[in-house]
């Protein structure tokens, strides 16, 4: 590595320091809060405070570190960051033999999905220098395998295997991350080599016209590396939106277990403190899922491969039905969350009300997000009314928040952008709400605009010209497909085809609640072996299996014959153009993973009904 690499490194490394200290923080207060009684107060307390001055420690040198460090010396920040690495997770790993101090399984697994999250976390923050994840994955996890392997019990030797492969499978995810990061930035320094090499001024090409010859033969190969230069660049574009789905792929599929198993054991558990310890974990599974979704969307962005799908709306509830799912959220924190519309503002529109709706939901998110009192008002007027039925409107999404600093304000809609000069990281996310919004107002030709003052608040504001559809209704009703009986899900046979045993117990589960009779099988072969000797309506399919995936499953049925069941897929695939894929190969419908109770019961009541227009008109205009 050379010196600029070295320090580019370590400052990537060192700008994730302050988020990871402060998250430290609040994981410690929550620990403390969660433990309080269930362990003798020495311990607990001991090992808050250990933990509670390494942090502090990181953060000090963290400050040595933006003001002394050079090109010269990165390396041996670089040495230092490794050794804050140790100090800081082994005593982080020690949290999972102490768990065992409780008698409670609860604490335990609650320990456990704690621990799993740091380690999947620490990729972003830790996997840049390979052998830095390495030990951060081994302090963390391995004081919890060796107290489980010394147990003795069939579930401590169960989680203990499944806490091997873990470990596996993150450090292939982590390898591959770095490799991935490192040739970026290697490209990247590359790149600027070669455009400094054609930065020749107006006077040196008067000076060298003796070596105009000479001169032309140089530029070529100039460009020519420009050119290889280009095409890597685009083989990494092209790795990263690989390596994007196979890490999303991979998230969604334990994610389904997460969110799915929380939701069954919130209508099992009575005790309230269990059903609060489920809910958290349901909550920490769906903040996950909505990063990775962010992430996805930012790269059908960038690839351009996301169009708006246009129909006629009402404007008036698609903002009330926003408000009411804003509001909850926004009154947890105190905040008075209203929405003004003007008296004479025509409500009918014709437009993409589900793009819209996601840049007025990230903005209001936003705004509650970094608003500790008073309140947040979403503002819409009309600002003028052009021919064609086209009228100017305005949405203004006003806080009283900590406002932002002026200097922040030039890259406040750049990917990965947080406010962490002047806000102590206490809010979740990536950083990638605000860049999803500007592109979107971009997409739909609207103007983005924000004013803001800190400690004052902020306002958010976009123009959109949107075409008025005065033939519809007052107030649009969508329709709603008939609910299905408990006497017709009993005739409704189901066939679930996943390898992965935990996501067959899930949707098994879900369907012996809703009453269907169901058989399961764990792989494609066998799929194709029940389905021929038995007779199912519906098959919910899992697409990448070993061996056979749904879809040569799906092509051998339409070979072998003209009637076969209705064929669902239930994948973990995101991008849009595997799902046209997966439709093409003869699947009636699918939904993508994570997968809850609501979700199932609309898909299977689409395919009882006959309905199979849901995803494949969303799916083509994508």
């Amino acid at each position: 590595m050379n010196k600029k690499l070295n320090l580019e490194l370590a400052r990537e490394y060192y700008r994730l320091v302050i988020k990871n200290s402060f998250g430290c923080y609040a994981m410690l207060f929550a620990i403390t809060y969660f433990f309080w009684g269930k362990l003798p107060a020495y311990i607990l307390l001991s090992w808050v405070g250990v933990n509670f001055l390494i942090a502090t420690i990181v953060l000090i040198v963290t400050r040595y570190f933006n003001r002394y460090s050079n090109e010269d010396n990165a390396h041996r920040w670089l040495a230092y960051y490794t050794y804050l690495v140790i100090l800081t997770e082994v005593p982080w790993g020690l949290i999972g033999p102490i768990s065992f101090l409780i008698e409670n399984e609860v604490y335990r697994m609650l320990t456990l999905f704690m621990l799993g999250g740091v380690t999947a976390t620490g990729i972003i923050t830790r996997a840049t220098i390979f052998r830095n994840y390495v030990i951060s994955l081994f302090a963390l996890l391995t004081p919890m395998a060796v107290t489980l392997a010394m147990q003795g019990t069939a579930i401590a030797e169960s989680m203990f295997i499944l806490i091997m492969i873990y470990i596996v499978f993150m450090l292939w995810v982590a390898k591959g991350y770095s490799f991935s990061v490192n040739r970026n930035i290697q490209l990247w320094l590359d790149n600027e080599k070669l455009l400094a090499k054609v930065r020749v001024s107006h006077a040196e090409i008067e000076q060298a016209n003796q070596e105009l010859t000479r001169e032309i033969v140089h530029r070529k190969k100039i460009e020519s590396e420009l050119i290889e230069a280009k095409e890597r660049s685009e083989r990494a574009s092209e790795a990263k939106n690989q390596f994007l789905a196979n890490v999303s792929h991979e998230l969604r599929t334990p994610l389904n277990g997460i969110t799915g198993f929380a939701e069954l054991l919130s209508h099992e558990l009575i005790d309230p403190n269990h059903k609060n310890y489920v809910s958290q974990i349901d909550k920490a599974g769906k903040n996950l899922l909505r990063i990775v979704n962010d992430i996805l969307d930012i790269t059908a962005i960038e690839a351009g491969q996301i169009s708006l799908y246009e129909e006629p709306f009402s404007l008036r509830t698609e903002m009330d039905d926003l408000v009411a799912i804003m509001r909850p959220i926004a009154e947890r924190k105190g905040l008075r969350l209203k929405i003004c519309m003007e008296a004479q503002l025509k409500e009918q529109f014709y437009g993409d009300a589900s793009r819209l709706r996601q840049v007025i939901s990230n903005l209001v998110s936003n705004a509650v997000k970094y608003t500790e009192s008073g309140c947040v008002s979403l503002n819409i007027q009309q600002v003028a009314e052009t021919g064609d039925n086209m009228i100017l409107l305005r949405f203004d999404v006003v806080d009283t928040g900590i406002g932002i600093e002026e200097i922040a304000l030039k890259n406040i809609f750049d990917n990965f952008t947080r406010l962490e000069n002047f806000e102590t990281r206490r809010t979740e996310g990536a950083g990638l709400g605000l860049a999803i919004v500007k592109s979107l107002t971009q997409k739909m030709n609207g103007k983005l605009d924000v004013k803001s003052r800190p400690s004052r608040g902020s306002c958010f504001s976009f123009e959109l010209a949107m075409k008025h559809y005065p033939d519809i209704i007052r107030k649009i009703e969508h329709a709603k497909t008939p609910r299905v009986t408990l006497k017709e899900w009993r005739q409704f046979h189901v066939l679930v085809v996943d390898d992965n045993e935990i996501n067959r117990m899930l949707l098994c589960a879900f369907l012996a609640k809703l009453g269907n009779p169901f058989e399961q099988a764990s792989s494609g072969y066998e799929a194709l072996k029940q389905i021929r000797h038995g007779k199912f309506d519906v098959v919910l399919m899992d697409i990448q299996m070993p061996g056979m995936s749904g879809i040569d499953v799906a092509n051998r049925l339409q070979a072998e014959s003209a009637s076969m069941p209705i064929l669902i897929a239930v994948t973990a695939h995101a991008f849009p153009e595997q799902h046209q894929t997966i439709l093409e190969a003869g699947f009636s419908d699918l939904v993508t993973k994570p997968i809850g109770m609501e979700d199932l019961v609309e898909t299977l009541t689409y395919a009882y009904r006959g309905d199979y227009n849901k995803y494949q008109l969303s799916e083509n205009t994508l």
